[in-house]
């Protein structure tokens, strides 16, 4: 009886694991659009934006290491 407990709910956590993936996955590529909508609109400004945020990522390494 409790093999077969044990087996019932690992194949509920694994079937709730598979829905919360396909979930993740779903919004994920609903993110992934958004961004290259937002690329091919202003692609300048999402240049810019982009090496703004390597220059303060590399200050902030810059800062920890010495």
């Amino acid at each position: 009886m409790a093999t077969q407990i044990q087996e019932l709910v690992k194949s509920e956590t694994v079937s709730q694991a598979r829905e919360k993936l396909a979930r993740a996955s779903g919004e994920l590529e609903h993110l992934d659009q958004r961004v290259r909508e937002l690329v091919r609109e202003r692609p300048v400004a999402t240049l810019l934006a982009a090496a703004f945020v390597g220059h303060l990522i590399g200050r902030l390494f810059s800062s920890a290491t010495r």
